[in-house]
């Protein structure tokens, strides 16, 4: 069956153990015996890959809902997250599930479905390229989520399959082997992952929404403000750490690099929540910085996205938005930590430039492009420069690429202008002045243990606007593209 169940206060209360509402909800869900969801972005640029996949995937569920309710069976619940289709919320009118749970007026809209998407895709450590996908749990109080890819093409053969696998799943202690089946069975787009929650998966679920409808319900302002202080107290002990790592030996190195990982996804997990708090329609991107999407990775683009939604929360303080959530975070740019928003940057910057100038220079040490690009090349093993492993993988299968210093000191030993990429001559030392601009501000901001003021965000913003304003954004586009192949 497909539907929306998930209101803030129905996922809330299956969070909790001394409810009258959480008993009322697990009873009136009892019947199922798995539920699967759905995370796309529907909103992402519909002239890339990406966009026009999630696209095409929202045009054919609408399209066959009625026949994916059906074929789904009675065991199986599937459903939207967020902004369920109008056509969902009346077919569930004259269900007793619908009718204990839901009503129109609780379904869940947001102000920005491409930054939902990402925050509940970061919130299940799901890579945003995998989007389309479909998130499965025999309950909402399970620690582990199985995801798959999903896509228009494939969609319909995938629900169908765990509709009929769900009629014959009963047991608690058959949840190995039914996630085992699922990525199997139905892996049938190349991704999928099992991902190991903190809590429960309706924690991590209500997280997320409790800052989509905080301005709304004093509860999930309440949730809002425990989640955040939580997440700022885990950024503050991951920064320690990093700070007081021993960088001497290998082993120091690779503990510096998983750390580095883990303030990357959280910050990033940081910004996409407190988005949620800015409630303003169709910001316009180009007031933070000027650049067309088509240059840049569809994550990358959405990234910027994000972080100016969060950044416009200061910058216009009478923008008319959740006054009453300001409270929450103390919206004030003198107490505020920019660490995320730093953070945030410079991963655009570092993903535009490891798909370009860094691949420029693994073709030049023979890596197999365009069939090794953002691979490892296990038959080519170490691919070393100047000390710097261009071809590096902790599991053999993917690429790790340097950090964005590393591969900057690399560059810098470059020259002349015969050993420049061509695309990049003229452009050289302007892109490695900025380079070493983010990359300082975000080494600082990685260590800092007092809070990061705004100037730090601020200047990797002018750097990515000059990038912008000097066409550079749109020659590592043009490189990015020789090295993807066609």
């Amino acid at each position: 069956m497909g539907m929306p169940i998930t209101t803030y206060n129905v996922l809330n209360a299956l969070d909790k153990d001394d409810e009258y509402n959480t008993q009322m909800a697990r009873n009136t869900l009892r019947t199922f015996n798995a539920f699967a969801f759905i995370i796309y972005d529907p909103d992402a640029d519909e002239n890339s890959d990406f966009g026009q996949r999630n696209r095409a995937f929202e045009k054919k569920i609408n399209e066959e809902f009625d026949y994916l309710d059906h074929v789904t069976g009675d065991k199986l619940l599937f459903f939207a997250l967020v902004d369920p289709p109008k056509k969902w919320l009346r077919r569930g009118e004259s269900r007793s599930y619908y009718q204990q749970l839901l009503d129109h007026q609780n379904a869940i809209i947001s102000n920005d479905r491409g930054v939902t998407a990402f925050s509940l895709a970061q919130s299940l450590d799901i890579p945003y390229e995998m989007l389309p996908c479909l998130v499965i749990t025999p309950n909402f109080s399970a620690e582990h989520v199985v995801w798959v890819r999903t896509c228009s093409d494939h969609v319909i053969d995938q629900l169908a399959w765990l509709g009929y696998k769900s009629a014959s799943f009963r047991h608690i202690h058959a949840v190995n082997a039914f996630f085992a089946d699922i990525r199997e069975e139905i892996n049938l787009c190349e991704g999928s992952g099992l991902t190991e929650l903190e809590s429960s998966l309706a924690k991590a679920l209500t997280d997320v929404l409790s800052f989509i409808i905080a301005d709304d319900d004093s509860g999930a302002r309440e949730q809002a403000l425990t989640t955040i202080n939580e997440l700022h107290d885990t950024l503050r002990k991951l920064k320690s750490d990093r700070q007081q790592l021993n960088l001497t030996s290998t082993e120091g190195a690779d503990e510096q690099e998983e750390l580095d990982s883990q303030l990357d996804n959280l910050s990033a997990k940081i910004i996409s929540f407190v988005a949620h708090l800015n409630t303003q329609e169709n910001l316009n991107l180009d007031q933070f910085i000027t650049v067309e999407n088509r240059f840049l990775e569809d994550d990358s683009y959405l990234m910027l996205k994000t972080v100016h939604r969060v950044l416009d929360l200061f910058n216009n303080r009478d923008f008319g938005g959740p006054s009453a959530v300001k409270p929450i975070l103390d919206l004030d740019e003198e107490t505020f930590d920019y660490t995320p928003g730093v953070i945030c940057l410079a991963k655009v910057f570092e993903k535009e430039i490891n798909f370009s100038v860094v691949h420029w220079i693994r073709e030049s040490l023979r890596i197999r492009l365009p069939q090794f690009f953002n691979q490892y090349d296990h038959k080519k093993g170490k691919a070393v420069r100047d000390g710097v492993n261009f071809n590096k993988t902790h599991d053999s299968k993917i690429w790790s690429p340097p950090s964005m210093g590393r591969s900057l000191e690399v560059c810098r030993q470059i020259n002349e202008p015969k050993s420049m990429p061509q695309t990049l001559t003229q452009d050289w030392v302007n892109l490695l002045r900025v380079w070493d601009v983010i990359t300082s501000e975000r080494n600082t901001a990685a260590h800092a243990l007092d809070l990061v003021c705004k100037n730090s965000v601020e200047a990797v913003r002018k750097g990515l606007n000059k990038l912008s304003r000097d066409g550079i954004f749109k020659k590592l586009y043009w490189m990015k593209n020789q090295y993807k192949g066609p």
